[in-house]
């Protein structure tokens, strides 16, 4: 499924859950590193490196940034 269409499904469904809870976004922009542990998944040579357009990535912060209390953008890749 395609990454626009999936995101908004998500957001559609949690929008009814949303109201005045204050919301914490912890964001990958991409899903590659630039360390070469032998253990990660983000080494093996079948790994497509993936990388947030600045349309994709403006459509979110518009949507949720001002909503939260927290952002963080590394979480669980390496963000250099």
């Amino acid at each position: 499924m395609h990454l626009n269409r999936r995101v908004s499904y998500t957001i559609a469904s949690l929008r009814s859950r949303w109201k005045d809870r204050p919301l914490s976004v912890r964001l990958d922009t991409n899903n590659t590193c630039n360390l070469k542990c032998l253990y990660c998944r983000v080494n093996d040579p079948n790994h497509t490196a993936r990388f947030m357009t600045l349309e994709q990535f403006r459509f979110l912060a518009r949507l949720l940034f001002s909503r939260c209390s927290y952002v963080s953008l590394s979480f669980a890749t390496e963000p250099l």
